[in-house]
């Protein structure tokens, strides 16, 4: 039942935030300076290494995922290869709202460069309308509460296939 679960999740934070933990991303609280580096690293689109069958790591703008079978991951570590099952480098549009997506699961949020906001400027102007986000200090743009709880909503506008003008 959503309206429960929004409930336990409202519960949940109002206990946290009275145990003194801050709310720094939309899945995640810590208490001020004990916040996950791994993962602010990830959702501000820094670099990191992926080790091991499945892993996944992201360098120079290149996003890859190691094999996921042992067998295959040693059969090309043997052979003197990386291990890449796959990679890919976004480009463009999809960049922008890549990079957007991952910095709003930040409650601080994400500064939108020039070219992400003319590039998603409709579909920021529409996730202002329905109160999903906000413009915050120094014009970062943010989820609001509401986003919070919507936030899938809010990061489909951030992903292809674009939906350039909507009714």
């Amino acid at each position: 039942d959503e309206d429960l679960e929004r409930a336990m999740m409202e519960a949940t934070a109002a206990r946290l935030r009275e145990a003194g933990y801050r709310h720094y991303e939309i899945s995640n609280y810590a208490k001020p300076g004990r916040e996950s580096l791994h993962n602010v690293n990830y959702w501000l689109d820094g670099p990191y290494v992926g080790l091991g069958c499945g892993a996944a790591g992201h360098r120079r703008g290149v996003r890859t995922q190691n094999e996921d079978r042992l067998a295959s991951y040693l059969e090309r570590v043997e052979r003197g290869e990386l291990p890449i099952r796959h990679s890919e480098r976004l480009r463009g549009k999809e960049k922008l709202g890549e990079t957007l997506l991952l910095g709003l699961r930040l409650i601080d949020g994400v500064l939108p460069t020039e070219a992400a906001r003319a590039a998603f400027g409709p579909a920021l102007a529409r996730l202002a309308r329905r109160g999903l986000v906000e413009s915050g200090e120094g014009r970062r743009l943010r989820l609001t509460r509401e986003g919070v709880f919507l936030a899938n909503q809010a990061f489909q506008e951030f992903v292809p296939p674009f939906q350039e003008v909507r009714p």
